[in-house]
């Protein structure tokens, strides 16, 4: 059973697209990028790229990484998460896990476009992978009776 402050940090992360994934090199060089991301109700974050992309070749090689979501003109409602990302092993269609996910936004009441307006179902070609950010640590600026407040989600 996922607590009530999770299921409001889940519901957040899933009314959005869109955020920034750092990661790092094997010689230790910083990389970001902005993704299209999809969670799960473990707070599993999941993105796809090429296999020629430099987050691919560091989630291969170090797979620290940092991920911002919720960078608007006001702040409240960011969120700073950090783990580990590799690339997601034993799912050889990850188009089925990809509508899973959206499933589970659909009965959260997140009414988004599915289909071929979005990223996820919009790209083609053999070279794609999904990696998958499991985090050690997440972060939540938010509202709290009209003032700022930090919640840490995970741990």
């Amino acid at each position: 059973m996922i607590k009530p402050n999770k299921f409001a940090a889940i519901r957040a992360l899933r009314a959005e697209r869109i955020g920034v994934l750092s990661t790092v090199s094997g010689a230790g060089d910083p990389w970001s990028s902005a993704v299209h991301f999809l969670v799960d109700q473990d707070f599993n974050f999941y993105f796809l790229t090429r296999k020629s992309t430099l987050k691919y070749k560091n989630a291969g090689s170090n797979g620290k990484a940092a991920f911002n979501v919720g960078f608007k003109e006001n702040p409240l409602g960011n969120f700073q998460i950090v783990g580990r990302v590799k690339p997601l092993r034993g799912t050889s269609d990850w188009r089925m896990l990809m509508l899973t996910l959206f499933s589970q936004r659909q009965i959260n009441n997140l009414h988004m476009d599915v289909g071929a307006n979005d990223p996820f179902f919009g790209y083609k070609g053999h070279d794609f992978v999904m990696l998958v950010l499991k985090p050690k640590f997440i972060r939540w600026l938010k509202s709290a009776k009209g003032k700022p407040t930090f919640e840490t989600v995970l741990p």
